[in-house]
């Protein structure tokens, strides 16, 4: 199923398709992202191909504290490692990504319903460092972020986070990846997915052996 690529820093977002609206208008909506490295052309802004946030579940207004904890590769293999005995389920995700933004407010959710059976949730941003203020935090205050660990990656190079996570991976996003409670990847599910598909995994994750 196509995702979205993070942009390299300075690079752009791709990602457009056409669909229609209601009285025959047209409207962009984001679809897939991919890398371009900056070239000679005159970049489009960001902004351009933004897709509208979600109506939020809790905006905890402009000064809420949000953990946010910036993470290099090593950083988010340690998440993972501090919830073991747990399923981990972890989300790799920007503001960028209209898909992303779209597919977020689950995390919570999830966190609410599996947490008692052993379900630990973390979200991975990889905006680039430079947002986390004007961009991350923002969105962040306007979800429900409840139990969940939320990290911003700041490594500076995507393609060794992307392979300190699963080298079959393609790095687009959004992406899930499970781990079993011995913290052990068990799932990589690249792309937009079904909630009820991955929840579906989650469980059978949860009801395995455990360590």
């Amino acid at each position: 199923m196509p995702g979205e690529r993070r942009p390299a820093k300075r690079g752009l977002a791709l990602c457009l398709e056409w669909s229609a609206i209601a009285v025959g208008a047209l409207s962009l909506a984001v679809a897939g992202c991919s890398v371009e490295e900056e070239s000679s052309r005159t970049p489009k802004a960001r902004s351009e191909f933004a897709t509208p946030i979600p109506a939020p579940t809790a905006d905890r207004g402009a000064t809420a504290a949000i953990d946010l904890q910036p993470v290099d590769e090593a950083g988010i293999a340690k998440a993972v490692v501090s919830h073991r005995g747990e399923v981990v389920v972890l989300d790799v995700w920007a503001t960028w990504c209209g898909p992303c933004v779209k597919e977020f407010p689950r995390l919570a959710k999830w966190n609410a319903k599996y947490g008692p059976e052993g379900l630990a949730v973390i979200a991975v941003s990889i905006d680039n460092e430079e947002d986390r203020e004007s961009k991350v935090l923002p969105f962040l205050r306007k979800q429900d972020t409840e139990g969940v660990d939320l990290l911003q990656y700041i490594g500076g190079d995507h393609d060794a986070m992307v392979n300190s996570i699963d080298r079959e991976w393609a790095g687009e996003v959004p992406a899930l990846f499970i781990y079993d409670r011995a913290g052990k990847r068990v799932a990589s599910l690249p792309g937009e997915r079904e909630a009820k598909d991955v929840e579906a995994r989650i469980e059978d994750v949860l009801t395995s052996a455990s360590i």
